[in-house]
């Protein structure tokens, strides 16, 4: 039986692949104090036991488990925020996930957070990620993986840790190589889209004379560029004009073409596809706004999967050597 822990649950990105990978598996507890997010995982574990708020966590009260997973807020770490590191609450989340793991010592942690963690800070930050690991008697791999890299639309770098408990065997884990096979964006938008979702003549005109115009537009023969917390979701030109669209970029159309475009928002559902996830796997009774919220700061399901699957397999040849 493969009993693991889930923090910082969100929508349970990890639950969702560990129970498509392996059968014999147990969710001990879990720990989310978003309501919203909290919906979407109850609406596919209703059974899992939420300890909320992961500083009110005795650890005593917790069960043995085989593996810890998740990642905690990135807000505090990612250079598009306030990069205040430690200093900010929700960075001081980490030393939570480790007290949990100096505490009940599963044999594996999985981690996860954005690249910056790695360089910020001078490398200040790292090192001392790096040195609570250590000190929680755990020997670590570190790689920043793309999601592009591995079947994904979406160009989403982030830096996975996995750890081995030093009393075991010697950790020879190995990430997942890219797949080099690219995934373009047309190929998941949907095909009948609501009204809603397109930009009125106005709306283009306004982003028309933006000075972000460019960068807030994505093209259908390339990979997606990171999905988000910061709130501006991601707008697409349909027009198959790769010369009308270049003219618009460079702001080389008159006012009269540029309302010939045809513009809109990705749809909820094309959010979870850049993600992984199935169509609808996010509540359709939630707001659209928390839907996006909640795939926003999700892990990406195509990393994690080649990062388990290739977990498997270490401690499977591991044991019979």
């Amino acid at each position: 039986m493969i009993k693991y822990f889930s923090t910082f649950s969100w929508i349970w990105t990890f639950e969702y692949v560990i129970n498509e990978l392996w059968l014999n598996r147990e969710c001990v507890w879990y720990s989310e104090i978003d309501k919203h997010s909290i919906k979407t995982y109850n609406k596919h574990y209703p059974k899992h036991k939420n300890y909320w708020d992961i500083k009110k966590i005795i650890t005593n009260d917790l069960p043995n488990f085989w593996i810890l997973v998740g990642g905690s807020p990135c807000q505090s770490f990612s250079d598009a925020w306030s990069k205040k590191w430690f200093e900010d609450y929700r960075g001081n989340l980490f030393f939570d996930y480790i007290r949990i793991l100096k505490e009940k010592q599963p044999d594996y942690f999985i981690f996860e957070n954005v690249r910056w963690i790695l360089t910020n800070n001078k490398w200040k930050t790292f090192k001392i990620i790096n040195n609570e690991f250590d000190k929680a008697w755990y020997n670590i791999k570190r790689k920043i993986l793309n999601a592009s890299e591995f079947w994904s639309v979406q160009n989403r770098p982030r830096i996975f840790i996995v750890g081995q408990k030093k009393s075991l065997w010697n950790f020879n884990f190995e990430f997942p190589t890219w797949t080099k096979k690219k995934e373009f964006l047309k190929n998941i938008l949907e095909k009948n889209v609501d009204e809603k979702y397109y930009l009125s003549n106005e709306q283009i005109k306004n982003r028309y004379k933006s000075n972000y115009h460019s960068n807030k537009s994505q093209l259908l023969n390339n990979t997606c560029c990171c999905i988000t917390a910061s709130g501006t979701k991601k707008r697409i030109i349909l027009n198959e004009d790769d010369i009308t669209r270049k003219k618009y970029y460079d702001k080389k159309l008159e006012y009269n073409q540029v309302i010939k475009l045809t513009w809109r928002t990705l749809t909820e559902i094309e959010y979870e596809r850049l993600q992984g996830f199935h169509d609808n796997y996010t509540n359709s009774w939630i707001s659209k706004e928390q839907r996006y919220k909640q795939l926003w700061n999700s892990i990406n399901v195509n990393v994690l999967k080649e990062i388990l699957k290739n977990l498997d397999k270490y401690i499977k040849k591991s044991k019979i050597l």
